[in-house]
């Protein structure tokens, strides 16, 4: 059996520092922290049990209304799509030679889907990006993936992720028409080729009036 290449079989060994980690599940840590704090600071003053009713009656409410319903939805897709888009680097090999990724400097919400500035490591430009448009729209589950580089600095890109279209119809209304030709009524009907047409108005010459000599 012939070795394996060298070049197909590696065992990589990553690196992973305290302080990227924190900064890739930052919103997530946040959560935790404050939800925890927040609920350990109600139970002490009301009890677990009624602290445990408030926390949940508040999130019920959240989820209800329409307003923060569609912030939390927002805030929620942030989350995934920071986290895809990290995977998709990894996968497309869009990092460094010592494997350090590109950065997710922020991610906000947009009303068509999710937008995020990227900073990117020495060796990394702009064109790596916009090559893998589809993989990226395919990894956030996306309609698709813009990617644009910044005017001011090179290597800061800005990710469009678009989930939707605010121009398409929200419902598309069949047309009632046949598709085939339609019989018309009598009175609608073309004349025969056997009727005699209409005759014309006759055009009557007009005499030239000369004048006296």
């Amino acid at each position: 059996m012939p070795a394996a290449n060298s070049m197909e079989v590696q065992n990589v060994t990553v690196r992973r520092s305290v302080t990227g980690m924190v900064w890739r599940w930052r919103s997530e840590l946040g959560l935790v922290s404050g939800g925890t704090a927040g609920y350990l600071e109600c139970a002490h003053c009301v009890g677990l049990v009624l602290a445990a009713v408030t926390l949940g009656g508040a999130a019920a409410l959240a989820a209800a209304l329409p307003w923060s319903r569609r912030f939390l939805l927002g805030r929620f897709w942030c989350l995934v799509t920071r986290h895809r888009l990290q995977t998709v680097f990894w996968e497309l090999r869009l990092h460094t030679r010592a494997y350090r990724l590109p950065l997710v400097l922020w991610i906000r919400p947009t009303p068509v889907g999710e937008r995020a500035w990227v900073l990117l490591r020495a060796g990394l430009c702009a064109d790596d990006f916009i090559k893998a448009i589809p993989e990226i729209a395919s990894a956030c589950v996306a309609r698709e993936a813009r990617v644009t580089g910044s005017r001011r600095f090179a290597p800061v890109v800005k990710i469009d992720v678009i989930r939707r279209d605010l121009l398409a119809p929200g419902k598309v209304i069949s047309s009632r028409l046949p598709d085939g030709p339609v019989a018309l009524p009598d009175w609608l009907a073309l004349p025969d080729e056997d009727v005699a047409p209409v005759a014309s108005r006759p055009v009557w010459p007009i005499a030239s009036a000369k004048a006296d000599d």
